[in-house]
């Protein structure tokens, strides 16, 4: 990972397709392998958002290793 940009409320950071399929294994087991009890309290957000960013992640990663067509 390479920090391109940090600011107070967000970050900039480039991702090798290693690293993001990392990000996408762990968001799908946090969504769907595990059972975290107290999840928002514990993730520090919802189930829902969750599984928001997985989603995005798995379009990133259909993007960038299926070679599909630019994401809108």
């Amino acid at each position: 990972m390479y920090m391109v940009q940090v600011n107070l409320d967000e970050a900039t950071v480039r991702l090798s397709k290693a690293e993001l399929v990392i990000v996408n294994n762990a968001l799908n087991e946090v969504c769907h392998g595990i059972d975290v009890p107290e999840f928002a309290t514990r993730i520090g957000t919802s189930i829902q958002e969750v599984s928001k960013l997985l989603e995005d992640v798995n379009r990133l990663l259909g993007h960038h290793v299926l070679n599909q067509q630019p994401l809108d």
